[in-house]
C-alpha cells in the first residue's frame, strides 16, 4: 500500500470522531469492526471492575475513568466510546483497517512536516466544515503514544445546544503501530474543564496501549480482576507507589505497571507485570 492512501485513513480517523455520524467507504478499507465483529464473535473485553477495555482484533487496551458510561458511538469506525454525556465529556478510539500494509518507510511525522501535502491546514478546514464553527487555538505536534509515533493536535470550538452554547477543547492522537490499522484516541471536554488541569487529560493517552502480539491476542480472558485498588498507596519509608495501568489481562494473568515515587512526587522506577498478590504483599495496597 502507497503512503499516499494511508495518509487518507489517517484523515478519515481525525474527521470520524469529530463528526460521529460520518460514515466513510472506500475501496482501500477492509469492513469496518461493527460490520465484522459485533455479531457474537468474542474478541474484546471489559472489565466490570477496573474499566479497563481490551480489544484483541485490533490489539489494544484502554483504561478508563471508573465513573464513565460506554457506548459504541455512532461513527462507523469508533470501536469504543465512554464519557460523562451530562457534562459533554467524551473519549472514543477509532480503527480504519487497511487491506494492506503500508510501506515500512511509512512515517506519520514525515507526512506532517511535508509542507507540500499540508496536513496542519488540511485537517483545520476540516474541522471547521464539520463542526459548522470557527476554529480557534489550533495546534499540532509529533508526540509518542505507547513507543509509537504519533500526532497530536488541539483545537477549540464552539458549541451551541438549543439556547446556550460554550467552548469545547478537542485533543486528538493519531497513532501508527506500524500495521494495517490506523488509530486515533479522541478526547472532547467544555474547555474549561480542560482550562482547570489539562494534564487530567494524560490520564487517558496514557493509559492507552497496544497489546504484546501472540497466538492468544483473540481469546477472551478467563480471568478477570479479583480486587479494586485505590490509585496510590504508600510505603513504610514514605515512598509513594501509583498505578499507572491497572488490571490489564494478559496470558490470563492479572498484571499491573506502577511506579514508585519519593515523597515529593519525583519518580524513582517504573514496575511492569505486578500481580494481585504481589500488590498486596509486596507494595501493601489494600483491596477495596
Amino acid at each position: 500500500m502507497n503512503n499516499k492512501a494511508f495518509l487518507w485513513s489517517i484523515l478519515c480517523c481525525l474527521h470520524l470522531f469529530i463528526n460521529e455520524n460520518y460514515c466513510q467507504s472506500n475501496q482501500i478499507f477492509a469492513p469496518s469492526f461493527k460490520d465484522s465483529y459485533l455479531k457474537g464473535n468474542e474478541i474484546e473485553h471489559l472489565d466490570s471492575i477496573s474499566m479497563i477495555y481490551s480489544n484483541f482484533k485490533y490489539g489494544f487496551s484502554m483504561d478508563f475513568p471508573d465513573n464513565w458510561k460506554f457506548d459504541r458511538g455512532n461513527a462507523e469506525h469508533t470501536v469504543i466510546r465512554a464519557g460523562q454525556k451530562d457534562s459533554f465529556m467524551l473519549a472514543a478510539v477509532n480503527v480504519i483497517e487497511l487491506k494492506e500494509v503500508p510501506k515500512s518507510d511509512f512515517s506519520l511525522w514525515k507526512i506532517w512536516d511535508n509542507k507540500e501535502i499540508g496536513m496542519a491546514e488540511y485537517v483545520k478546514k476540516g474541522f471547521k466544515k464539520t463542526l459548522n464553527s470557527e476554529i480557534t487555538d489550533f495546534t499540532w505536534r509529533k508526540v509518542y503514544v505507547n513507543n509509537r509515533e504519533a500526532i497530536e493536535t488541539k483545537c477549540t470550538y464552539l458549541l451551541k445546544e438549543l439556547d446556550y452554547e460554550f467552548e469545547m477543547k478537542y485533543i486528538g492522537y493519531s497513532i501508527s503501530n506500524k500495521n494495517q490499522f490506523s488509530y486515533n484516541l479522541g478526547i472532547k471536554t467544555p474547555k474549561y474543564f480542560y482550562d482547570e488541569n489539562p494534564s487530567r487529560f494524560d490520564y487517558l493517552v496514557n493509559n492507552f496501549v497496544f497489546l504484546i502480539e501472540n497466538e492468544d491476542k483473540f481469546m477472551i480472558p478467563a480471568t478477570k480482576p479479583k480486587y479494586k485498588f485505590d490509585d496510590k498507596t504508600k510505603l513504610a519509608n514514605g515512598n509513594i507507589v501509583c498505578i499507572l495501568v491497572g488490571g490489564l489481562v494478559i496470558k490470563n494473568k492479572v498484571l499491573y505497571t506502577i511506579q514508585i515515587q519519593d515523597k515529593k512526587g519525583k519518580e524513582i522506577k517504573t514496575i511492569m507485570n505486578v500481580s494481585e498478590d504481589d500488590m498486596i504483599k509486596v507494595y501493601g495496597f489494600k483491596p477495596l
